[in-house]
């Protein structure tokens, strides 16, 4: 028995500290994009913007690396506490997290590519070309869509491990509830942005925003309820 809370303790504290570093990387490379402010614009100008804050795109590209190694942990850590007892549920939370990793990586090397070709563009002396203007927009919509797909396989894979948690009743019910909620918005708000960027509604994500900071330190601090035994 004392081995069994001993593994529980060790698995929240893990489960914890990845859902910190996840929150502060997916914090700091959101507030570097917002700071940029280089969606503003036309392309033309988004191009402009964004050669000038190099330093900010890199930690916007660097941060949600991060961010994506830290989903594919986390999807890891979950897959270990319920595959035994819910192996579909499971595989195909594990599915869903595993492709929102990649998605959000292959969407911020569009992000990359784009920097890259406004660093081009501004060192060429901004000249009017139909071909930074394409290829600049072309780069701008799969760096956007591919972050809303990615925040859409987020929320259907959150929306299968929440539940599990809720299911084996590993936290609180206030705070189980409080995941399914929020993540719920969350998946409303993706389906809405997929269809068009600007249909996207801020207050869908308030509720959520600060569950992954909470989860953290309650996990790490607290951890899961004590007589529950996740294997």
């Amino acid at each position: 028995m004392n081995e069994n809370i001993k593994e529980n303790k060790n698995v929240a504290r893990a489960l914890g500290i990845t859902f910190l570093l996840c929150f502060v990387a997916s914090l700091v490379s959101g507030t570097a994009l917002l700071e940029s402010r280089v969606w503003n614009e036309g392309i033309i100008e988004n191009l402009k913007n964004i050669a000038q804050n190099s330093l900010l795109m890199r930690v916007n590209i660097i941060g949600e690396f991060i961010t994506g190694s830290t989903i594919i942990i986390l999807a890891s850590i979950f897959f270990s506490m319920f595959y035994k007892k819910h192996k579909i549920v499971a595989t195909v939370a594990f599915g869903f997290w595993l492709t929102e990793a990649m998605t959000l990586i292959i969407s911020k090397l569009f992000t990359f590519s784009l920097w890259q070709l406004s660093i081009e563009f501004v060192e060429g002396g901004a000249p009017i070309d139909a071909h930074y203007q394409s290829l600049g927009e072309l780069l701008f919509r799969a760096s956007e869509y591919g972050y809303a797909i990615h925040m859409l396989f987020f929320s259907f894979g959150a929306v299968l491990w929440y539940y599990l948690v809720f299911k084996e009743r590993l936290l609180p019910k206030g705070i189980s509830i409080w995941s399914l909620v929020g993540i719920i918005l969350i998946l409303v708000n993706s389906i809405l942005e997929i269809y068009n960027p600007s249909f996207g509604k801020i207050y869908l994500l308030v509720v959520y925003a600060p569950f992954e900071l909470f989860i953290g330190f309650w996990l790490v601090i607290v951890g899961f309820r004590k007589e529950q035994n996740l294997y």
